[in-house]
């Protein structure tokens, strides 16, 4: 009996620490009290001296819907209060992501007629949109081998604040325009659609965020299949070899470091 009390207590512990639980708990407890004082008003229930203390001398539809409305309405408040905890928790975080960033990843480069590994540096702004007050990350593309000098804004971006590192994760699936047509014909390209993947360990000290590292993924292996479409391009058979074998993958390391000063400091 005692450890059935002992789990009770337990799961009763766990399930009010969430919002939402915790205001639809209060919600039913609410709603019953209303419901019996607005049914015994309006003659639907009348006490009695003997058990169960309460008859229902009628019926009323009003007041299902009333207990019902009540309990929504309270649940409804702890899931509104959830999404709060949640941008309470994020917003420091945030905050502190906001600026200017060097980009370095160590990827594929189309060198003239040639496919080599090399790193590739770009500049990211990290802002925080006005009405939804989520990260967006401004890329400027510029010096690229492959793509024309251009702009392009990611909004798919997540925080992972739980356990540690905390990540974040950004998503982009852009069509991106090529600096040079690649291909003849019906199948040339002007522009690529390019699903990147970056998922960075947030790294922080002194209460600042200044770097951050971790893995870019080209998902669809949008380099790779541009690069197919290049003839005689040297490096491409000891690639596609590589890929057969799965020696290859494309992804590669991504860091971010940061190159102005952060919010609110001299």
């Amino acid at each position: 009996m005692d450890s059935a009390v002992k789990l009770f207590q337990e799961i009763s512990k766990g399930f009010m620490v969430v919002p939402f639980f915790r205001m639809l708990f209060y919600g039913i407890i609410f709603a019953t009290i209303m419901t019996f004082i607005i049914g015994w008003s309006i003659g639907v229930f009348e006490p009695i001296s003997s058990f169960p203390y309460l008859t229902n001398t009628s019926h009323s539809p009003w007041i299902p819907v009333m207990f019902v409305s009540f309990s929504f309405l309270f649940a409804f408040a702890g899931y509104l209060s959830n999404l709060q905890l949640k941008e309470d928790i994020l917003s420091p975080i945030r905050q502190k992501l906001v600026g200017i960033w060097e980009v370095r990843a160590l990827t594929w480069k189309i060198d003239r007629t040639e496919i080599v590994q090399d790193e590739v540096v770009t500049y990211c702004t990290i802002g925080i949109e006005d009405v939804g007050r989520k990260l967006i990350l401004h890329f400027d593309v510029s010096n690229s081998d492959i793509f024309a000098d251009q702009s392009l804004d990611i909004t798919n971006v997540m925080i992972a604040f739980v356990g540690e590192p905390k990540k974040l994760i950004y998503f982009q699936d852009h069509d991106l325009t090529l600096k040079h047509p690649v291909g003849t014909g019906a199948g040339q390209m002007t522009t690529i659609r390019f699903p990147f993947l970056g998922v960075l360990n947030i790294s922080s000290r002194n209460d600042e965020i200044n770097e951050m590292s971790g893995v870019w993924y080209d998902i669809d292996n949008s380099v790779f299949n541009l690069a197919r479409n290049i003839p005689n391009l040297k490096g491409m058979d000891e690639l596609i070899d590589k890929l057969d074998k799965g020696s290859v993958t494309f992804k590669g390391p991504l860091s971010f470091r940061r190159i102005d000063k952060p919010a609110g400091k001299k």
